[in-house]
């Protein structure tokens, strides 16, 4: 009995050799050229397609393109230092030099006419997208992804096998997510079966039969399909311990089932788990895990030993059996900068390897794994032998081929991904979500949800991942009151009160809460520039914009500039994070004026000096009104404190008797909160928003639909990947693309275009590798420790870097590619048939405030490119009594090296010439939209 180990290898020299002359013939036969200088494995197969490639410009290719970090089609790419890093790590090994010649026309070769399943969890979900980028050109982009088979019934139990009911060591329930392959060119496939725990695999129970042996009596898998599978880390958590009676248990049922069926189904590999970096606080347990910090191995503070554990166990138990084996494990152990990072530097995640780098490395595992089981390419007359049948199995196999290429274009076609059961822990979820106590009576709090949406777009899911008690990713847009972190909120904001309420209504949830709140600032920086740190796999958005920039009236209409803004924000926010619920957070500015004096007979003062002459800010002065507008065409659930308290907030005896607490104790003045306001706002206002939306969702999971799935059984895309499917998320199919046509004329004018963009952290760190200011003119400030803000905000949006001049004649001089924003609109032209984007703004962000020392400065193309000179002024004609992050944009000509000049005038409005330069931006857009004759009128009439 031999157990095949890859990580050892007796002769790795001579092994090495016969894979490059193989990859040679493979190359030689090969219908895609590659150019031969590349590294294909690590991420060259997008640039380095010379002929037969699939299309680079479809949605498919561009979620593989390594130039694009973040990627908003895929969760999880590298950084080119991170993929080097890798590379320099793996360079000392033996076969280093075939690693590097490795080529997806080998592995294509190996795997036409079979099927190549992947089985295990997310880290194994990591390692299909990476196989599924390697493979490129070597599948149907047109079909997407399919279902393992068209058998429905079938395929419904394929997933109930992969389900699991069993808690991780953490108490954590997953939300299994649905098989999926891809149909390669010429035949074979490769799947994807989401299963996490070990006792799934291989259980013998007929009542409840494990996922393998299902996949092989029901005739889906066949015996020349390879099964490259993986479980371990639902059995431990790094920072508490091992279960080892149940992993010990799940590896000796897969050792006794592959030992029954190796005769007809030989092809199995077993992959051990690799290393995780994750910190623990020491002397702590697991809740003390150091979330967003990947540490060497030396500094995790817990035993090294136990992932060695974890990996020796599994090569001790499974070669008794003669499994076959890869193990990456050391090769994992030195790499904790290799995992996914936060696109301004923070690490994102620990646990998971970003690509291409250790997923890529595992598939080159496999490839050495399957020559040292002899998985050679099927000859047409043999397809299915492999090197341990006897004559009478290859003539047996001989026949089952010919018997499937018979039944192959039935067997292959492919139907659309359908969800399935809904998690049985629905019912428990709705009883401790409707348990978490509220702040506020639900009178008033009814008071300031505006209703659910009947199709609220993606809530199931969030609904599902809740429920699962799954890791959930929550992202915050908005102004001060979202930021937080003030004089007398120093400890948080909302948000935090919100992320509390959550965690008491589904405990054992994972929250990971990025919150993308700043002080004075209007939806334009974020729909520019923020929206692009938004991880694609985000499952919530709240996005809060309703005071800022809409105190003048400026708000009123959908033509108004703020408004378009806030549209174009709510549409990138849902094409980069296309299964995220989204919510619609209103707040209002409860302060008061002074009423005019009549127009005839009045006395100066006369306002001023009579009895009850301070007003309450007018009802309509916010952008509520158009954000509520917004939210109703695009299915999203909306909370507004005006609606709530409105009536209230100028009556401190009925504030009191609904709340318990006076306007001072709410406010500390009239937009911000103090901590009980901002309690209110987040375990209140937009707490209750979110019970009555979950549970809803979670009633109709609970109760299911006839065929035993959600309501309409809608087809999804679990990765975000952007499959080209069509309705998904919400009870009645909302797609989950914003492929409506914007409402705005203005918004139409960007369209769905991705502006390029880089502010203040980003901005520092973008400048330092470009041009440099000059000595003593320009210096590197932080507004926000300036004015307090930083001393109680540790979050990174709370920075608010920029380059500060303070005197005539200092010139700042950057280079600008302004050829790299994305020119792309919907992808539905019967819906939204807009022009092309084809022209391009260049944006300079800076700072304004209604008053001050701050000058004038003028904006110029000054090589490459050319431009129209535009006066900033630092000054704003009509503010709101706060700094702001302005925006001067011109038309500019594209070049990837637009050189252009900011330089601070002598003339100034305010006597000073402090000017700071916060980012640059480069948006596509259009100036000709196609509009409508009713909203060329409105254009006319806001004018």
């Amino acid at each position: 009995m031999r157990t095949i180990l890859v990580f050892v290898s007796i002769s790795v020299l001579a092994a090495a050799h016969a894979c490059c002359a193989q990859q040679e013939a493979a190359a030689a036969q090969c219908s895609v050229k590659y150019a031969t200088d590349s590294q294909l494995l690590f991420g060259d197969v997008f640039e380095a397609c010379k002929s037969g490639c699939q299309p680079r410009s479809d949605d498919w290719s561009q979620g593989c393109n390594p130039a694009v970090v973040p990627n908003p089609l895929r969760y999880g790419t590298c950084r080119p230092s991170q993929t080097q890093l890798v590379l320099r790590h793996l360079s000392g090994q033996g076969d280093f030099a075939a690693m590097s010649r490795f080529s997806p026309c080998t592995l294509h070769q190996h795997l036409r006419g079979r099927t190549l399943w992947l089985v295990g969890d997310s880290l194994m979900k990591n390692y299909y997208l990476a196989l599924r980028c390697f493979l490129l050109d070597f599948w149907d982009h047109a079909k997407g992804e399919c279902a393992p088979t068209p058998d429905p019934a079938l395929h419904r139990a394929i997933y109930q096998a992969a389900d699991t009911n069993i808690s991780s060591v953490l108490g954590s329930n997953v939300i299994t997510d649905v098989p999926r392959c891809l149909h390669l060119v010429g035949g074979g496939r490769v799947c994807w079966v989401h299963c996490v725990r070990g006792e799934e695999f291989a259980g013998t129970d007929p009542q409840a039969p494990g996922l393998l042996p299902l996949l092989q009596s029901s005739g889906v898998a066949k015996g020349r399909d390879v099964f490259f599978v993986n479980f371990g880390r639902w059995h431990y958590f790094n920072c508490l311990g091992l279960q080892e009676d149940t992993y010990r248990k799940s590896l000796h049922q897969l050792g006794e089932f592959y030992q029954a069926t190796r005769s007809s189904f030989p092809n199995l590999i077993f992959k051990v788990s690799s290393h995780d970096h994750t910190a623990c606080q020491p002397g702590q347990q697991a809740a003390r895990a150091i979330k967003d910090k990947c540490v060497p191995v030396s500094e995790g503070a817990y035993p090294l030993t136990l992932g060695r554990t974890v990996a020796s166990i599994g090569e001790q138990v499974l070669s008794r059996y003669g499994v076959p084996l890869i193990n990456t494990y050391n090769a994992t152990v030195a790499l904790h900068l290799g995992h996914i990072f936060h696109p301004l530097g923070e690490v994102q995640d620990c646990l998971h390897y970003c690509s291409p780098g250790i997923p890529e490395y595992d598939m080159w595992g496999m490839f050495k794994a399957m020559q040292a089981l002899s998985i050679k390419p099927l000859e047409p007359q043999t397809a299915g032998v492999t090197a341990a049948a006897d004559a009478a199995a290859a003539t047996a196999a001989a026949d089952e081929a010919a018997a499937a290429a018979a039944a192959e274009p039935a067997a292959q076609a492919c139907v659309p991904v359908t969800d399935t059961i809904p998690p049985p822990e629905a019912q428990q979820a709705l009883n401790t979500l409707l348990q978490a106590p509220l702040l506020g009576p639900n009178w008033l709090l009814s008071r300031g949800f505006a209703g659910a949406p009947a199709n609220a777009r993606n809530w199931d899911r969030l609904a599902q991942a809740l429920a699962g008690k799954s890791n959930v990713t929550v992202v915050t847009f908005g102004g001060s009151v979202t930021q937080g972190h003030l004089r007398e909120s120093r400890n948080g904001s909302w948000v935090e009160e919100m992320q509390a309420w959550l965690g008491e209504a589904f405990p054992g949830v994972t929250l990971n809460v990025i919150n993308l709140g700043r002080g004075s600032t209007t939806a334009l920086p974020a729909a520019m520039c923020w929206y692009d740190y938004l991880p694609p796999t985000a499952d919530l958005v709240i996005v809060e914009y309703s005071a800022n920039g809409c105190l003048r009236l400026q708000c009123t209409s959908i033509a108004s500039q703020r408004v378009a803004d806030y549209e174009v924000l709510l549409r990138r926010v849902m094409r980069r994070a296309p299964n995220a619920a989204l919510l619609s957070f209103g707040i209002f500015s409860f302060g008061s004026t002074a009423a005019a004096p009549k127009a005839s007979g009045a006395t100066p003062g006369a306002a001023r000096d009579a009895p009850n002459s301070d007003l309450p800010v007018p009802f309509y002065n916010s952008g509520l009104a158009m954000h509520a507008l917004l939210a109703e065409v695009y299915s999203i659930p909306f909370v507004s404190a005006r609606n709530a308290l409105y009536s209230l907030m100028w009556d401190d005896a009925a504030l009191a008797a609904a709340t318990g607490f006076t306007k001072r104790q709410l406010m500390q003045d009239e937009i911000h909160p103090t901590a009980l306001g901002q309690a209110l706002y987040g375990r209140g206002l937009v707490a209750y928003a979110m019970q009555r939306m979950l549970a809803r969702e979670l009633k109709v999971m609970g109760n299911g639909d006839a065929a035993g799935g959600l309501p309409g059984g809608m087809p999804y895309d679990c990765d975000g990947a952007g499959a080209p499917a069509g309705p998904a998320g919400g009870a009645s199919g909302v797609l989950v693309d914003a492929v409506i046509r914007p409402v705005s004329p203005l918004a139409a004018q960007e369209a769905d275009g991705d502006p390029w963009c880089v502010e203040s952290l980003a901005f520092q760190h973008w400048h330092n590798t470009t041009s440099q200011p000059k000595p003593r003119q320009w210096t590197w400030q932080d507004a926000a420790v300036q004015d307090g803000t930083r001393r109680y905000c540790d979050h990174y949006n709370c920075y608010r870097m920029g380059l500060t001049a303070n005197r005539p004649g200092s010139a700042l001089t950057l280079t600008v590619d302004t050829s790299s924003a994305v020119q792309r609109v919907a992808q539905q032209p019967k819906l939204y048939p807009a022009a092309a984007l084809n022209k391009v703004q260049l944006a300079v962000l800076y700072t304004q405030v209604p008053r001050g020392k701050l000058g004038i400065t003028r904006l110029s193309c000054v090589a490459n490119c050319v431009c129209g000179e535009i006066e900033m002024d630092g000054i704003a004609a009509d503010g709101d009594g706060s700094a702001a992050l302005a925006a001067g944009r011109t038309e500019v000509t594209s070049h990837p090296q637009c050189v252009i000049r900011i330089e601070v005038l002598d003339k100034t409005s305010s006597g000073g010439h402090v000017f700071i330069v916060q980012g640059i931006a480069v948006i596509p857009y259009t100036s000709t939209p196609l509009l409508t004759p009713v909203e060329r009128l409105l254009l006319n009439t806001q004018t």
